[in-house]
């Protein structure tokens, strides 16, 4: 029951951000477009969800906490690979709040910020399941507990080296 909902969730948030057909043709990635390329993703449109935002690259700075090389706007190529590893690596994580965020994990708003860390891209993931905050506006959050949660995402190797799932105050 538990893979067929994780398939599920990982199927509809894959028609979400528009691998599904959005309606607007031009932003459908293109064939043979290698793995993290960011030309797929619009920076004038880059929402394909109401509770989804990837984060144009002349904005990013904004969204992401730390200091980064370099930013970019990852595609939806990036993102859907992100969306489908993610339930398995909540659910395997060492951290018990992460068992709690899995089976909820469609409810959380998502924003996604392209970020080069060490020569490397990566996806700095924000997820909150607060539905009075806004996915276009940086949501750096504070303590919250497993309403809020951070994830890096190594694109070259499709992993996760970094959870962060906040603290209750």
């Amino acid at each position: 029951m538990t893979v067929l909902r994780v398939t599920l969730i990982a199927a509809g948030l894959a028609f979400a951000i528009g691998l599904g057909g959005c309606g607007n043709k031009s932003h459908a990635p293109k064939p043979n477009a290698p793995a993290g390329s960011a030309t797929t993703a619009p920076t004038d449109a880059p929402s394909f969800a109401s509770n989804l935002y990837v984060v144009p690259q002349n904005r990013a700075a904004g969204f992401y906490g730390e200091k980064a090389e370099a930013y970019f706007t990852p595609d939806r190529t990036i993102i859907s690979a992100l969306e489908g590893a993610l339930p398995m690596f909540l659910g395997s994580s060492d951290d018990p709040r992460a068992q709690t965020i899995t089976p909820k994990l469609e409810r959380y708003k998502r924003q996604y910020v392209g970020v080069v860390i060490k020569g490397q891209k990566m996806v700095f993931g924000n997820f909150f399941c607060n539905s009075k905050l806004s996915v276009k506006r940086p949501q750096l959050i504070d303590d919250g507990g497993s309403c809020f949660f951070t994830v890096l995402f190594d694109i070259s190797s499709r992993t996760f080296p970094q959870l962060q799932i906040n603290g209750d105050a």
